[in-house]
């Protein structure tokens, strides 16, 4: 984990290393829906096909049930083109949540960004009740709509997210968490940089050699304006 802030004003994120925390957290390393319906499908398919056709069959399958999330909150498919990735291992999405500390009053100053289909909003929302939500997909969207119908979700990209405005509106500065879609991790660090004087605190989960490059110093080749920005603009780094 690291942890960083905006010197003069006090504010720390915690960047947790999708790579190394759990196979959930890797963007091939999805999982979710009904594997042993789709196990007894593959079967039945398999019957007849040579050794060859029937391992074709296994891959697309395991394919199909990694790229797809379902449960309660209802089913949806991984877009690449949003750089969606699930996260289904309960402990990690706990100890997520367990680092979002926020003052605010019913957490109203609380921002969840890519929230897909709920994991994390969901026990988030029972500890900030009047947090917000920040969702590109019209289809999560819907979805966390019907599943948690108190919750306030913007479709949007968080790209697009005015926070100055959200924090005036809310009164204080915002505590973020997000699973940062791999797409657009370097756009969305330099989004919060940009805006960390509205931003008290922040738990994101990102890819390893991106908090790699983040920690670098001067002496690593992974040293880039990535890891200036947060040396100038960061209260602590650890």
């Amino acid at each position: 984990l690291a942890a960083c802030g905006v010197r003069r004003q006090p504010c720390t994120a915690q960047l947790a290393p999708r790579g190394r925390v759990a196979p959930a957290l890797r963007a091939a390393g999805l999982d979710g829906g009904d594997e042993s319906g789709a196990t007894a499908a593959v079967a039945a398919d398999a019957e007849g096909l040579s050794r060859k056709e029937r391992r074709r069959l296994n891959r697309k399958s395991r394919n199909n049930s990694r790229n797809r999330l379902g449960g309660e909150a209802g089913s949806i498919r991984r877009k690449d083109a949003l750089s969606q990735h699930f996260l289904v291992d309960e402990s990690i999405i706990m100890s997520l949540v367990d680092r979002v500390e926020d003052t605010s009053p019913g957490g109203k100053c609380v921002v969840e960004l890519g929230p897909g289909l709920g994991a994390i909003t969901t026990p988030l929302i029972k500890r900030f009740p009047q947090m917000t939500a920040v969702e590109l997909d019209g289809l999560a969207v819907r979805e966390l709509s019907e599943a948690l119908p108190s919750l306030d979700v913007r479709e949007m990209s968080l790209l697009d997210f005015d926070f100055a405005a959200h924090a005036a509106q809310r009164g204080g500065r915002l505590t973020v968490i997000a699973n940062v879609p791999f797409g657009i991790t370097s756009q969305t660090l330099y989004t919060l940089l940009d805006n960390s004087e509205h931003i008290a605190r922040a738990v994101l989960v990102l890819q390893q050699e991106v908090i790699n490059r983040v920690l670098a110093d001067q002496t690593q080749r992974k040293y880039s304006s990535l890891s200036i920005e947060h040396m100038l603009r960061c209260l602590n780094i650890e």
